[in-house]
């Protein structure tokens, strides 16, 4: 049976769906967000966290683990800080199949810029 691994194209939506039980957390390669976290990761955490109908409502505290654990592992990619747009452009689907060929393409060309940049030293906040 293959394995189906996915990236995720929003950072509230897809953290929405590990919460709700859609996606299962060692599924997600990463996510490709719009954020743009520079210092204070914290910063988007409480955003999302508190925000009224904020996409993490059900369990905010569940929600900022899933992210700050994400976070750590380097699976939280951030376009912005290359000067690119995110890859999410609306319409409910938040999520690359790892098979799937139009929008995985988009990511792998994303993943390469970012490997031949020096986004990697930069990607986590203090």
């Amino acid at each position: 049976m293959a394995t189906i691994r996915l990236i995720g194209l929003s950072v509230s939506a897809c953290i929405r769906d590990i919460i709700l039980g859609k996606v299962d957390e060692s599924d997600v390669v990463a996510i490709v967000g719009g954020t743009d976290v520079r210092n204070d990761v914290r910063q988007v955490v409480d955003h999302y966290s508190r925000a009224k109908h904020s996409p993490w409502e059900k369990d905010p505290e569940r929600a900022r683990r899933i992210f700050m654990k994400l976070w750590d592992e380097g699976k939280i990619i951030q376009p912005r800080q290359l000067g690119l747009e995110p890859l999410f452009v609306g319409g409910g689907r938040h999520w690359a199949v790892q098979v799937d060929g139009v929008e995985m393409i988009r990511v792998i060309k994303l993943m390469k810029h970012m490997e031949d940049s020096d986004y990697g030293k930069t990607n986590q906040g203090s």
